[in-house]
């Protein structure tokens, strides 16, 4: 649990590792990927899909953070 509210890690939708961190106004979703394909798309299924499942309630705000991971050294 985080120190505002609810924190969820761990997850994986649409090939991309998801945290959601509930906030007092808003919710912070983090998401980490390495194939940068329709990123965008993904991303909003995955928020759609979540949402679905009951991880967002409708009067906050979501604030989405993407990380792309490479293996270039």
């Amino acid at each position: 649990m985080g120190k505002d509210g609810k924190r969820y890690e761990g997850i994986q939708v649409c090939d991309l590792k998801v945290s959601v961190l509930e906030m007092k106004k808003h919710y912070e979703v983090h998401f980490i990927f390495e194939n940068s394909q329709n990123i965008d798309n993904r991303m909003d299924t995955a928020i759609n899909y979540l949402g679905t499942e009951g991880f967002f309630k409708q009067k906050k705000r979501i604030k989405a953070t993407a990380v792309h991971i490479t293996d270039n050294e």
